[in-house]
């Protein structure tokens, strides 16, 4: 016999254990990638403090009522050129038109992306405010008085020109509408 055939080749020449170990380590791998990914991107669809937002829900229900009860609606109108905002109140509640309104605009993935807007009334019963929105492609409005009495809202799709008529929301989020 002669002596190479004897002689056995090690582990690491044969291609079998190399495909054998090649699976789990693209496993190790991805899980890896994975787990950078998640730490890097946040998401902010969880309210962070949701024990504070519960309480607010039965107060947020009200405001709501409220609006129903008194069939409060406006109709809201953006340039995007100036980014100047009007909002023309169908009618005043209780008769009496209140000297600002505050509009919340929220993005519906990112929180950093809110925005909200004091609205000074500008003749009768309409009001006027100014905003710079990023760029997305749906916003979720709550038009609401200083007090917190009423709360009316839509869904706005800025991509297009007409106008966005709001109305008393049946629950807390806008979305649901």
């Amino acid at each position: 016999m002669s002596t190479q055939a004897t002689q056995t080749r090690r582990w690491y020449r044969y291609r079998g254990p190399w495909l054998i170990m090649a699976g789990p380590a693209a496993v190790v791998v991805a899980s890896l990638v994975t787990a950078w990914l998640a730490y890097r991107t946040q998401d902010d669809l969880v309210d962070a403090d949701c024990y504070q937002s519960g309480e607010s829900v039965n107060r947020i229900l009200k405001t709501n009522r409220y609006a129903q009860q008194h069939h409060l609606g406006a109709e809201l109108r953006f340039n995007a050129v100036t980014g100047q905002i009007d909002v023309s109140l169908d009618q005043c509640p209780g008769g009496q038109c209140p000297p600002t309104l505050q509009l919340q605009l929220r993005h519906p993935a990112r929180a950093q992306l809110d925005r909200s807007v004091i609205l000074a009334l500008d003749g009768g019963s309409r009001y006027r405010g100014n905003a710079t929105l990023p760029p997305a492609h749906r916003w979720y409005l709550a038009l609401s008085d200083s007090e917190q009495v009423w709360r009316i809202g839509a869904v706005w799709e800025p991509l297009k020109p007409q106008a966005v008529h709001l109305h008393p929301l049946q629950s807390v989020n806008p979305e649901d509408q």
